[in-house]
């Protein structure tokens, strides 16, 4: 018995472990997404055929405070995560490309 119960020790563990390099994983990306979105010029996005700076920072805002809603596979964390990644990988390419000329 004492086997069995050290295995689910074990096995507990690693799902935490699991959990918690999501959680973090999850964190900054939704926080790398805020702080771009944040340094960008608000003409930017427009020019790039994107919505505006203030709906991408409302967008991504949101993203990272689902990280404080609970569990990052949820559906919050889940939603917020797949809106930092539209952003990571849609809307700032696009908004580089438009303002890669000013540096």
């Amino acid at each position: 018995m004492p086997e069995v119960a050290y295995r689910r020790y074990m096995l507990d563990n690693l799902q935490g472990l699991i959990m918690a390099v999501l959680t973090v994983g999850f964190l900054i990306a939704k926080v790398w997404a805020i702080a771009d979105c944040a340094t960008r010029a608000s003409d930017a996005f427009p020019a790039a055929g994107k919505r505006t700076k203030g709906f991408w920072l409302a967008l991504t805002g949101v993203a990272a405070f689902t990280v404080l809603l609970g569990s990052p596979i949820g559906i919050f964390g889940l939603g917020g995560l797949i809106v930092a990644l539209i952003y990571l990988l849609d809307v700032r390419p696009a908004v580089s490309e438009v303002t890669s000329w000013r540096r």
